[in-house]
């Protein structure tokens, strides 16, 4: 099957076809990422699929963390203010920091 790639012309014309061809046929797809130095990106098209791998401990969102170093593309330096400080952020942090972080602000946002 050839890879995906959602900044085709035809596909962002209308998308929809291609995601219902790749949910019926392949909807575990790599294919093209958005990045240039990449050689691909994988392409959940199923929300079970979604679903799991977020709630799957084996995948997570400190890709530094896991990746060897020379995988991931440097931070070009007008960047490296906003990426440390993302990098902080809850939302991007796995347990067991991710947990500790949520623990402190949950009753703020509990009715």
């Amino acid at each position: 099957m050839q890879q995906f790639n959602p900044y085709d012309q035809t596909v962002l014309a209308d998308p929809y076809p291609h995601y219902r061809r790749l949910r019926e046929s392949d909807p575990v797809h790599w294919g093209v990422a958005g990045e240039s130095h990449r050689e691909g990106t994988w392409y959940l098209l199923r929300h079970d699929d979604g679903f799991n791998v977020l709630k799957d401990p084996r995948f997570g969102r400190e890709v530094h963390k896991v990746l060897p170093p020379n995988t991931l593309p440097p931070v070009p330096e007008a960047y490296r203010p906003l990426f440390e400080m993302a990098r902080q952020w809850m939302i991007l942090r796995d347990p067991p920091e991710h947990t500790r972080l949520r623990n402190l602000v949950n009753r703020a946002f509990t009715p």
